[in-house]
Order: structure tokens, then sequence, then C-alpha cells
């Protein structure tokens, strides 16, 4: 006869085709040990951040994967999901990838959440080195262009003192009066 109801057979949560296979998968996995790191997210400024992930995410998978880019940044942004839960499901897209990428991201996060301006460390350390560095190169620049003027203001003065010299010597020739083309031996017509 029928069981409590008039149902035979097992319920949903005892059946192993409804499980829930993330959950499953989380009590297997081991998670790097960044993701246990705290995290403000009311603190982070998502735009620097989703530039990041956008590039880190092209680079890792060798191209630009919007679709990808834009649900990591959803998940970021959501309160409600774990960083354990964001690397279950990016497993899928990122693969060997994932525990890499996971670990940078999360390390990235808590810089962000801990830094007043909400921009992780290591990107503000990032950007200054680039500074320090197109400083020093626009330096290089400005030295060659000054050591490049200092020459060619020498070879200037000295094509100017060929010319002087040219010019005096060119005046003794001429007998020391200088003359027209207009002037007509013996005087004017």
């Amino acid at each position: 006869m029928a069981g409590v109801g008039g149902f035979r057979g097992v319920s949903a949560a005892q059946d192993v085709r409804f499980s829930n296979k993330s959950k499953a998968a989380m009590k297997k996995m081991k998670f790097p040990a960044e993701l246990d790191l705290p995290v403000d997210r009311d603190k982070v400024n998502w735009t620097v951040m989703k530039e990041w992930v956008a590039k880190r995410v092209t680079e890792l998978l060798g191209i630009e994967e919007e679709v990808l880019i834009s649900m990591i940044h959803n998940h970021l942004i959501d309160q409600r999901t774990g960083p354990k839960e964001m690397h279950v499901e990016l497993l899928p897209f990122l693969e060997k990838n994932t525990s890499l990428f996971m670990k940078e991201l999360w390390a990235m996060l808590h810089s962000a959440s801990t830094n007043e301006s909400g921009v992780p460390q290591q990107l503000l350390d990032a950007k200054q080195q680039e500074l320090r560095e197109r400083r020093e190169r626009e330096a290089a620049i400005q030295e060659q262009l000054a050591v490049k003027r200092a020459e060619a203001e020498r070879e200037h003065a000295a094509l100017e003192a060929r010319l002087a010299a040219a010019t005096t010597t060119a005046a003794a020739a001429a007998g020391g009066e200088r003359r027209s083309r207009f002037d007509v031996p013996g005087g004017v017509i």
C-alpha cells in the first residue's frame, strides 16, 4: 500500500539526481588560503577592479571573454556569493587557472578593502613604478635633446665663424671697398 499521503519512493532531497552538486564539489575541493581573507565589498573601487579582472582573464584565456568578465563582476558585487562558491562556478571557464586567478583576485580585494581609496596596493605600486619609469625616460630624452641642441649650437657657431672669415677675406680681396653690381666704373651714368 502507499505510504503517508499516497506517495511512494524517495524525496527529492534523498535522490542523488537532485542533490546540490556545487555543495558536494565544495566539500571535496581544497581552496587557496587567500579565500579566507576578509573583504569588505562596500569599500572596493569596482571600476578599477573590473579593469583588472578584464585584463587578467584576457591574459589567462588568451581572448577577451566579455561574458565571463561580466559574470565575475556580478558575483563580486553580489554580497551573498562567497569566494568558495565563486571558485566552484569559475572552474568550467578558467579550468586549471581558477585557483591562481582566485588567489590573486581575493588578495587584491582584501588589499582594496583595507586601503582608503578602495584600490589594491599592488595596483597603486605598479602605477607609481610606471610613472617613475616614464619620468626617467622623459629625463633621458630631455638629456639627449640638450646634447643635440648644444651640438647644433656649436655647429652653428662654427658656420658663422667660417662665414665671417669668408666675408672678411672677400672684402679684403676687393680692395677694402665694397662695391655693388650697379656701380659703374668711372662714375655715375
